[in-house]
């Protein structure tokens, strides 16, 4: 009976032993209670850093946050933080990032601070070429309508002008290539300013509507 009872309890041991032994090869089994609390800590730790850094980037007078050159400080996984600038719309944005346990950024785990104050002039910034692009077509379109209006009336009024056989396509044409157009005639229209300025009044710009009109560029008459 004691033989048994001793054997008994060896195999208790070992089983034990054994189920331990798994347990620690187990990648499903769960942390152990310090490497929870070892991971809170940091945590805390981490968290405080990326407050600090948060509140030390004030904004500046002009609305922007100060902008941080060089490296923070690192987190308790040895990651620096990472500090991220941004405008949105009539706000300057500031978020601090630590990439958190995994050392990974832009994950579920980061731990951020973000900031936010008025920047109005920052909002060309926060543009993209989504806007500009458009912006600039919109512009140069209206003002080179406007310049070949304004030619086309100098020319009428010198005995030069003639009706338009094909205007809608004539527009069309500006408005695609508007920027290109604006450029040439924004230098056409300084030249016959400066020629105004100076009491003389012979130069015609060719207008663009001749290329369908049929009758090519008549313009550049000196006398």
């Amino acid at each position: 009976m004691t033989r048994l009872f001793s054997v008994a309890a060896l195999a208790l041991v070992l089983f034990a032993s054994g189920c331990g032994y798994v347990n620690k090869l187990n990648p499903f089994a769960g942390p152990t209670p310090q490497e929870v609390e070892e991971t809170n800590r940091k945590l805390k730790v981490a968290d405080e850093l990326v407050q600090k850094w948060a509140n030390k980037l004030q904004p500046e007078d002009r609305g922007a946050f100060i902008k941080h050159e060089g490296l923070t400080e690192a987190d308790p996984w040895g990651n620096y933080l990472r500090v991220e600038m941004s405008q949105d719309y009539f706000e300057a944005v500031l978020i601090v990032r630590s990439a958190g346990p995994d050392g990974s950024y832009g994950n579920a785990d980061d731990l951020t601070r973000e900031r936010r104050c008025r920047n109005i002039f920052g909002v060309w910034r926060g543009l993209g070429w989504m806007f500009w692009v458009p912006a600039i077509w919109v512009l140069s379109s209206v003002l080179t309508l406007w310049m070949v209006s304004w030619h086309r009336e100098r020319r009428t009024r010198r005995g030069r002008g003639r009706k338009r056989r094909h205007p809608v396509l004539t527009n069309f044409v500006i408005i695609l290539f508007a920027p290109v157009v604006c450029a040439l005639y924004l230098v056409a229209s300084l030249i016959v300013g400066l020629g105004q300025l100076f009491g003389g009044d012979g130069i015609d710009v060719p207008d663009v509507g001749d290329l369908f009109d049929g009758g090519g560029f008549d313009g550049f008459d000196l006398d």
